[in-house]
């Protein structure tokens, strides 16, 4: 496996460790790249956050993290205290307001996150367009896929070549590069 590849998926490994590996995750991809000063700040946010967040006024058995300076991860065990429609919206108002203190949109799911040379590259999907276009990218690139549902999915299937991703489609077809341009 290479190098550049591995060193990614260590975080992931170790994000939640005292969590199942069914525990359900979710993932928001930020616009940027933090400093190392922000991610920091950001990390501890996302501990204190999961450490006091309950679901029914149960508390939960979670985690949070951000993981390569740029994707916030929340995990949680639902077979020990169930996720509700308030708990999510908990979270995604906390979400929000940690976007706003930082500047950064966590909510935009128009974007590509593509591991090249070992850094992580943050496109709009006219731009993930335009590169598959010109042969910049590939089906072969590999991308991170934050749809993925549970602890063991973030560990094996986050990143994966473009060519498995959902937002494939919306990359190599020529009417979205249409749409794109509207």
């Amino acid at each position: 496996m290479n190098k550049n590849v591995e060193k990614f998926l260590i975080e992931e490994n170790v994000f939640a460790e005292k969590l199942p590996l069914h525990s359900s995750v979710w993932i928001y991809g930020a616009n940027r790249l933090f400093t190392s000063e922000e991610s920091n700040k950001i990390k501890e946010l996302a501990k204190e956050f999961a450490s006091q967040w309950t679901s029914h006024k149960v508390q939960m058995y979670a985690d949070g993290a951000l993981l390569h300076n740029c994707f916030l991860v929340l995990a949680a065990d639902e077979k020990m205290v169930a996720t509700g429609g308030c708990t999510i919206d908990s979270s995604t108002n906390w979400i929000k307001k940690l976007g706003k203190e930082f500047d950064a949109d966590f909510m935009n799911r128009q974007l590509l996150y593509l591991l090249q040379d070992g850094e992580i590259r943050i496109l709009t999907l006219a731009e993930a367009a335009d590169a598959y276009a010109d042969g910049n990218i590939s089906d072969s690139s590999l991308v991170f896929n934050n749809l993925v549902k549970t602890k063991e999915d973030l560990v094996k299937k986050w990143l994966i070549p473009l060519s498995e991703s959902p937002l494939f489609k919306l990359v190599n077809s020529p009417v979205q590069e249409f749409l794109f341009k509207l």
